[in-house]
């Protein structure tokens, strides 16, 4: 598989990828939840909890860049 560094990033490629910063957030956002429900060492709630909030700032991140991408055409 070749990539065309010629092509055009558009709002609509920043967006999927926001989707998948926003589902990385939730999942372990849940994991956190359910791993502290089941009693787990603090340690590790504490990486889970580190990891969420990478998930975060990504999300962050990526919104802060949206505006910064065209919008593609119609064809």
């Amino acid at each position: 598989m070749s990539t065309d560094y010629t092509e055009p990033v558009f709002q609509q490629d920043i967006d999927t990828e926001l989707e998948y910063a926003t589902e990385g957030w939730k999942n372990f956002y849940e994991f956190f939840e359910r791993l502290k429900a089941q009693g787990a060492p603090p340690e590790l709630l504490f990486k889970i909890s580190e990891i969420t909030n990478i998930y975060k700032n990504l999300t962050d991140a990526i919104t802060a860049i949206q505006p910064c991408f065209p919008v593609e055409k119609r064809r």
